[in-house]
């Protein structure tokens, strides 16, 4: 009788001198790699549904303690409409798939734009002249940025955070970092000129940060940490 390992499907052969009960190819025992296929087939329904119900409570402790911290924060303007939006991304991601292996990266994705959403705004980036540039060795795009600090309280020395460029619908789709090392004073503008990166065709963020027009992109900026003109400082990481 012609014998298949069900390991490495290797078919044993008459003049193969390993043991019977053993793979000549990869070493393994026949019985041993049956025995695991039947238990795993075997798997009672009742372990697969409390896995998923576990996966399930997860979900619903995050989105409960977003519709909290929303009612603590309900009197603070600046921070409702982020705090609405990031809560709007967990139930929209909720009737994603339910596998074991996605619910850490799920949680710890939907904790960060959680996080990022209680920060204060400080500033607001406003893109413009974005443009591709094609030097001897290498590719660029690069873009201007006007800073508006409308919702700056006091004067900063130096800014450092996360360029979010995100599509229409709010997607993130590139991200950048970037430093504001001038000093900005509240309720004014402040423009730098040529901010980029080295452009990478066979990247999918870079390729959308070249064809995508500005006015078709959501630019957010998430502060990091901040520096005051009279020397205190935040950190938001």
């Amino acid at each position: 009788m012609t014998i298949i390992c069900p390991k490495c499907n290797y078919e044993r052969k008459d003049t193969d001198i390993n043991p019977e009960w053993e793979c000549p190819s990869c070493g393994v025992a026949y019985a041993k790699v049956q025995q695991k296929q039947t238990s795993l087939a075997k798997e009672p329904s009742n372990t697969k549904s409390s896995r998923i119900d576990k996966i399930i409570k997860n979900k619903l402790f995050v989105v409960g303690f977003i519709c909290l911290t929303v009612g603590y924060f309900a009197g603070r303007e600046h921070l409702k409409y982020q705090v609405r939006s990031s809560m709007e991304g967990v139930l929209s991601s909720f009737s994603e798939s339910l596998s074991p292996k996605k619910e850490q990266s799920f949680i710890e994705e939907k904790i960060s734009d959680f996080k990022s959403a209680l920060k204060p705004k400080f500033v607001s980036p406003i893109i413009s002249n974005k443009s591709y540039k094609k030097y001897k060795y290498d590719e660029a795009i690069t873009f201007d940025v006007t800073w508006d600090t409308s919702e700056l309280d006091k004067p900063t020395r130096a800014i450092k955070g996360i360029l979010i460029f995100s599509d229409l619908f709010g997607e993130s789709q590139f991200r950048i970092r970037t430093t504001i090392n001038n000093p900005l004073s509240p309720k004014t503008f402040f423009t730098e000129t040529g901010i980029g990166f080295d452009y990478n065709q066979f990247k999918d963020s870079h390729n959308w940060m070249l064809v995508t027009d500005v006015k078709d992109m959501k630019v957010t900026f998430d502060v990091q940490n901040v520096i005051y003109a009279d020397g205190t400082s935040e950190s938001f990481e």
